[in-house]
C-alpha cells in the first residue's frame, strides 16, 4: 500500500505524542493483499477506512471490500466529481476541458484543487465529517486515504496534526515525507 504510515509518535501539544496504531494515513487500497489487509486489521485493530476519492476513482481501483469485512467504510470525496483528482498511473479522471488546462497549467490547477479541497462546500463537508469520524472511533485506529495519500490525504493529516498541537515545522516535516514513500 503506497504512502502508509502511522502519524503515532509525532510530538504533540504539551510534550504529549500522538497514540501510535490509531491514526493511519495512506494511499488506495486496492493493490492491498489479503497479508497487508490482515496486518492492517490485527497490528492496528482497524475500526474505521475513510475514503476520500470520487466515484469514478473508486469505481476504476475499488478498495478491497470482501477482505475489509467488519470495519466501518466511509466514503467522504474532498472534491467535486469533474475535478481532476487522479493523475497517477497515468491515467485522468475528470472533463476534457479541465484535462487541457492541465496540461498547459498545472501548477495553477493543482493550487486550484487545493483551494476547493479546503474551501469548497464539497471539501469542507468531507473533512468536517472525517474530523467527527475520528473523535466518534475511541477504540481502534482509523485509516484514511485517497489514491497516492498526497493531497486530500495530506490535507486530513495536516487538520489531525494541528488540532493536536503538532508544531508547523513537523506537520511541514510529515507533509513532506510522502515524497520518500
Amino acid at each position: 500500500v503506497l504512502n502508509s504510515r502511522d502519524l503515532g509518535g509525532l510530538p504533540a501539544h504539551n510534550g504529549r505524542r500522538i497514540k501510535k496504531r490509531k491514526l493511519l494515513r495512506s494511499g488506495d487500497l486496492h493493490d492491498a493483499t489479503a497479508e497487508d489487509i490482515s496486518q492492517l486489521i490485527n497490528m492496528h485493530d482497524m475500526e474505521c477506512i475513510i475514503d476520500f476519492r470520487s466515484n469514478a476513482e473508486i469505481d476504476a481501483e475499488p478498495d478491497p471490500m470482501p477482505l475489509l469485512h467488519g470495519i466501518e467504510y466511509k466514503h467522504t470525496p474532498a472534491l467535486p466529481q469533474n475535478a481532476i483528482v487522479s493523475i497517477a498511473k497515468g491515467h485522468m479522471t475528470g472533463d476534457a476541458r479541465l484535462a487541457k488546462e492541465f496540461t498547459g497549467h498545472p501548477f495553477e490547477v493543482i493550487s486550484g484543487l487545493y483551494t476547493k479541497a479546503i474551501l469548497g462546500e464539497i471539501g469542507m463537508n468531507a473533512y468536517k465529517e472525517f474530523l467527527h469520524t475520528l473523535l466518534q472511533n475511541t477504540e481502534g485506529a482509523t485509516l484514511w486515504h485517497c489514491t497516492q495519500g498526497k493531497d486530500r490525504t495530506g490535507i486530513a493529516a495536516i487538520l489531525v496534526e494541528y488540532c493536536l498541537g503538532v508544531s508547523m515545522k513537523d506537520i511541514n516535516r510529515d507533509y513532506l515525507a510522502t515524497n520518500l514513500f
